[in-house]
């Protein structure tokens, strides 16, 4: 007997197991023909040999029998009683059945089947019963087999899944295809996917797969409000198969997907415990509604699909910053264009003009030659300051040796020598080394400032404070000119595409700092504050820092 045994422990999976305890039994029995059914979740059925129409009409009862039972629950045989056998007589011979057990549970039958004259002798009983005891002694190995290979089936293909919509940069087309692929694997009629607005409780209906129309993007509703705001309120997944007995149900909100919800299963779409949407499916197809194992299935897809839409959206975040800098950058080249050609291309021009007219001069007017050099001299020095501060805005070198507070120094010795206007400055307080990435932004938001002033204030006096005031280091850029609405120019400077505003915010932003703009354009205070406030914390620099 052990000999036949091995022959069903050689099976490489359940169906293979069934089929070869069926030839075994067959064998061990003499019986002609056979079938065998067990159902734990899956089915698996095998038929083996000759079995007469009217053997397997009553086979087909029992089998049928023995599933509707096992719908309703595990069935239990107590105690250690025998294997029961029941026993049929039939014009065509005896037919026979027994229960295939896993630990004392019912999970599915045997049937045997004789010819004319066929009894199951005590020897064939008692090698039925052993190949039976046997089989129930295997089986939760194959299971547990079985569900191993389910399991990496699923890890499988959800893997594939995940890689597929992290490969992802279409946020659009991102969604779409999470609800599509949530709507198909649970076979649910519709799926739909609603993000929730960063900073406010509301939430906005993304996508709809499989139901509703294109004019239901955007839709918007609330956290809290419906099923879909309880899950999103809670962070906690929920499966509903008849939304009209559940309280949490508000057909306003969880009928806006055009789509008559019957059942629901919801989870939330999480990154790092924060939740940032809910991923709905709506009606499964099947009469028995959404379960454990597809809640566990939803929530596999809202992981991958909550990493997939903040990498797209990470994506699209630096997209946008790389587009900003390049327009700064380009405002950057045309401002410097326009400060060559304005400045020095100018004195260049006239100087050159000078040397045409001095060579003339020297024909017909030599006493008047010493004073056109000494005009063209003083051009020429002009021109020459004009290009060191153009050079030293584009790239001030003593700003990384040397420090912020000796950059400012240099830069207002050149402001001037140019004689636009008269630059004070006054630092206090600053007796120690600043980290290198705030140096960089502070000097370029008083760059900035100081641009303005020449371009727009036409003022006589710019003051350039740099100081200490309790737990923040202080940093102003103050001038005498005509002033400005800051109302008004701040609400149309995106309008007019003039980024000097906005890259002085980014720049206070990058480090921490608070920006502030005060503008008066009559009276004795009349002219322009721009106010740097930056946490002491964050400014001064550490030994490792100052390298």
């Amino acid at each position: 007997m052990n000999g036949v045994f091995l022959e069903v422990l050689k099976a490489r999976n359940l169906k293979e197991c069934i089929n070869n305890f069926l030839s075994s039994a067959l064998k061990a029995t003499g019986a002609e023909g056979g079938s065998i059914i067990v159902a734990t979740g899956e089915k698996v059925k095998a038929r083996q040999g000759k079995i007469p129409p009217e053997a397997a009409s009553v086979i087909e009862s029992w089998e049928s029998k023995i599933e509707e039972k096992l719908k309703g629950g595990a069935l239990v045989i107590h105690g250690k009683e025998p294997i029961p056998i029941a026993e049929v007589a039939l014009p065509s011979g005896r037919l026979y059945n027994l229960p295939i057990l896993s630990e004392d549970k019912i999970i599915g039958a045997l049937s045997l089947v004789g010819g004319p004259g066929y009894k199951l002798a005590p020897e064939a009983r008692k090698a039925l019963l052993s190949l039976l005891h046997g089989l129930n002694a295997v089986l939760p190995l194959y299971f547990k087999f079985e569900a191993a290979l389910r399991r990496k089936e699923f890890l499988e293909f959800f893997f594939q899944i995940g890689q597929h919509l992290i490969s992802m940069v279409d946020l659009n087309q991102l969604l779409l295809d999470i609800t599509e692929i949530a709507s198909l694997v649970l076979d649910a009629m519709a799926a739909c996917l609603l993000l929730i607005k960063e900073g406010t409780d509301e939430m906005v209906l993304e996508v709809v797969y499989g139901g509703g129309s294109e004019a239901l993007h955007m839709v918007k509703g609330r956290i809290g409000e419906g099923l879909v705001g309880w899950v999103a309120q809670s962070g906690e997944p929920v499966i509903v198969n008849d939304v009209q007995k559940d309280s949490r149900f508000n057909p306003k909100v969880d009928a806006r997907t055009g789509i008559l919800a019957r059942s629901i299963i919801c989870v939330p779409l999480q990154v790092k415990g924060k939740t940032i949407g809910v991923l709905e499916a709506i009606n499964k197809r099947s009469n028995e509604g959404f379960d454990e194992e597809d809640l566990k299935i939803l929530m596999t897809i809202a992981a991958h699909a909550a990493v997939a839409i903040e990498n797209a959206r990470l994506q699209l975040s630096l997209k946008e910053e790389r587009d900003r800098l390049l327009r700064i950058q380009e405002e950057m080249r045309r401002q410097f264009a326009r400060n060559l050609h304005d400045n020095t291309l100018q004195y260049l021009s006239a100087i050159s003009m000078g040397l045409e007219h001095l060579s003339r001069l020297l024909e017909v007017k030599p006493e008047a030659v010493k004073a056109e050099i000494d005009a063209l001299s003083k051009m020429t020095r002009q021109a020459i300051r004009e290009a060191r501060l153009l050079l030293f805005e584009l790239r001030p070198l003593i700003l990384e040796s040397q420090g912020l507070v000796a950059a400012l120094r240099t830069y207002v010795e050149q402001l001037n020598s140019t004689g636009n206007f008269l630059t004070h400055l006054e630092v206090e307080g600053v007796d120690k080394p600043l980290k290198r990435d705030v140096e960089r932004n502070i000097f370029s938001i008083i760059q900035e400032a100081v641009n303005n002033v020449e371009k727009h204030a036409k003022a006589k006096n710019v003051w350039i404070k740099l100081g200490v005031e309790g737990d923040y280091l202080t940093v102003s850029v103050a001038d005498d000119g005509v002033g400005f609405n800051v109302k008004e120019v701040l609400s149309k400077y995106k309008e007019k595409m003039s980024l000097g505003l906005l890259n002085m915010q980014e720049r206070a932003r990058a480090i921490g700092a608070q920006l502030s703009i005060r503008s008066t354009t009559k009276g004795l205070g009349r002219g322009t504050v721009i106010s740097l406030r930056v946490p002491v914390s964050v400014a001064f620099a550490s030994g490792e820092e100052q390298q």
